[in-house]
């Protein structure tokens, strides 16, 4: 029987879970007639319309009565582990990790129930336990070998591993089995597009990173960034106290060649969906443009990979904050002081701020609530739209860090990791809701003049 569905789509920079279609083993059930005394038919059917109004506690309460009176009927013990994964996806679409992880647990003492085994498997994934995933997400497949979703899983998996090929082949088989999820055939045609690409890439020796490059780079250039990602990985872990993955993949692209693998609008320089891509000037302009352009597109993809490694489920919005905030930290070029990079930063950042500020006040009447923000860049309907959700962002984490200092801003994701609420974190945070934040932030923002 065709019942609730758990809805939402997964992303390389926010993931954020699929509703699914789930079935219990009943067909629709009739209005149940109770007698006296209920009989194990009347809770079962019960707890399956629970279960269909997506009341999970209700449904979950039924089967439980249901078990009670036939504890070793497999119909029953089926639903009721089928409603506790219920619960579980539906905790995890509200950034409730932990109450997601309780419930997918129950489900499993009950039954050996394949959303439970992905739900668990997704949320290893996220935190970047690739083998407990595979072994939820294998034991999600065994059970249901067509389940799409942990076919997709396992190819972000392999992905983020730098085993391309076997990412497009799980992958193929996830889209094969679910037409209908646009951003698998988006993941697909860019996995594609970028391996094609790629072919011709050589590999330079790093100390913690993989990297590949494109070899029409100059190999000086490919030297100065394999310097320069060790500078920025210690920056961040000095500066916002995050270490980065593990033999990390870094690819390094011409620009022609970038916008072909990715498609990403001309004004990005770089991506991190689970590899950090990077657009890298070669030509005249390469002198003049590549050394802080180019560092300031690896800090931010560096600093996506930290936030992924604190707090998973980060929504984009404020991911981009934080990279781009990030982009200024003060790390010291070529015969530059620990303190001229200090101020060097501090400068740049005041600049930016002035010029977020002045364009946040004119299109004051574009505001929109963070929470409602598309998850994934890539839902934007237009490059108006991509640009200001990175603006807004931005916008916000700025005024978090000068209200309520720097430090905060890694604690506020610890606190969601450890709470598995962004919300929660927020208030725990900084003392106050998040709608109540965005209030002060507008507020902090003078009008223009004739506003």
């Amino acid at each position: 029987m065709r019942l609730a569905r758990f809805s939402g789509l997964l992303s390389p920079t926010l993931l954020i879970l699929a509703w699914l279609e789930v079935d219990l083993i009943f067909s629709r059930p009739q209005e149940p007639r109770p007698t006296a005394p209920p009989t194990v038919e009347y809770f079962n059917q019960q707890g399956v319309q629970f279960y269909e109004a997506r009341q999970y506690h209700q449904a979950i309460e039924s089967f439980k009565k249901a078990l009670a009176l036939a504890p070793h009927q497999a119909d029953v013990r089926a639903n009721l582990a089928r409603a506790w994964s219920g619960l579980g996806i539906e905790s995890l679409n509200s950034s409730e990790s932990k109450l997601a992880g309780e419930a997918f647990l129950e489900a499993l003492k009950v039954n050996d129930d394949a959303y439970a085994h992905f739900g668990l498997g997704y949320m290893d994934y996220l935190e970047m336990k690739d083998g407990e995933a595979r072994k939820h997400l294998d034991g999600a497949l065994k059970l249901s070998p067509d389940f799409a979703k942990a076919w997709k899983i396992l190819s972000l998996i392999d992905y983020r591993q730098g085993k391309t090929a076997d990412a497009i082949q799980r992958l193929e088989k996830a889209c094969r089995l679910d037409g209908a999820d646009v951003e698998a055939g988006v993941l697909l045609k860019r996995w594609k597009a970028e391996a094609e690409v790629s072919k011709q890439f050589k590999t330079f020796p790093a100390k913690r990173f993989q990297v590949r490059y494109d070899p029409e780079i100059p190999l000086a250039h490919v030297e100065r960034l394999a310097g320069d990602l060790e500078a920025a990985a210690e920056a961040i872990r000095q500066n916002f106290g995050a270490s980065l993955p593990a033999a990390l993949v870094v690819n390094l692209f011409t620009e022609e060649r970038f916008r072909q693998a990715t498609g990403a609008y001309h004004w990005i320089g770089g991506l991190f969906d689970g590899q950090i891509k990077l657009s890298v000037f070669r030509g005249a302009e390469a002198a003049q443009r590549f050394p802080r352009e180019a560092f300031k597109a690896l800090q931010h993809e560096l600093m996506h990979a930290a936030v992924r490694e604190i707090y998973s489920s980060c929504p984009n919005w404020l991911n981009e904050g934080l990279a781009q905030f990030f982009e200024t930290l003060p790390v010291p070029a070529p015969g530059e002081s620990r303190a001229e990079a200090e101020r060097r930063a501090a400068q740049e950042r005041a600049e930016r701020r002035k010029k977020v500020e002045e364009q946040l006040r004119k299109n004051r009447a574009q505001r929109s609530p963070l929470s409602r923000i598309p998850s994934r860049l890539w839902e934007a309907t237009s490059e108006a739209e991509a640009r200001w959700t990175y603006l807004q962002g931005l916008g916000f984490v700025e005024f978090l860090a000068g209200r309520y200092q720097i430090f905060r801003l890694r604690l506020l994701l610890e606190a969601a990791r450890s709470e598995g609420s962004l919300h929660r974190a927020f208030q725990w945070t900084y003392g106050k809701k998040l709608e109540e934040l965005e209030e002060e932030w507008w507020a902090a923002l003078p009008p223009v003049a004739g506003e």
